[in-house]
């Protein structure tokens, strides 16, 4: 039987989860309407002139938009399997940080991409974010199970 703090644990891990995935999808919705051609150059596309909203960019938008619409919804409805999927994605993201200032001061110049500075410090910044998401859900795991369910980590 769940207690009131296992249901208010759990609660705030998927209100946390959720806003960070309502901040991403803003900005997804933001980066494409300003700068599309940040998409086009993560598809190892050349940006168009003429095209400022290729079909294959506006394709690759709307997939990313309907993944993360399918995660709110497993969040949501606690699939266990989403729960170590997004804990081992937002753990392994903490390479995104030294990989970026690497590439900042030129020492990866062989990944270089093409984007904007500020794109780049915008992805550590969220790689920060999903770092503390990753620490903030092992916590709870160990605490009181996969998603706060009370299901407790044996040793």
């Amino acid at each position: 039987m769940r207690t009131d703090k296992q249901n208010t644990r759990t609660r705030r891990l998927q209100l946390a989860i959720i806003g960070f995935f309502v901040l991403v999808s803003l900005s997804l919705v933001i980066i494409y309407l300003v700068k599309p051609d940040i998409y086009t150059l993560a598809l190892s596309g050349t940006p168009s002139a003429n095209d400022r909203y290729p079909i294959a960019t506006t394709l690759f938008f709307l997939a990313v938009l309907i993944f993360v619409l399918v995660l709110i919804f497993g969040v949501l409805r606690q699939w266990r399997w989403l729960f170590w999927l997004l804990l081992l994605a937002f753990g392994l993201s903490v390479l995104e940080i030294p990989a970026t200032l690497l590439q900042l001061a030129g020492h990866l110049s062989i990944f270089a991409q093409p984007f904007p500075l500020w794109y780049s410090l915008y992805r550590m910044v969220i790689a920060l974010l999903e770092v503390g998401l990753a620490i903030w859900m092992w916590v709870t795991y160990r605490r009181a199970g996969v998603w706060g369910l009370g299901e407790k980590a044996t040793r």
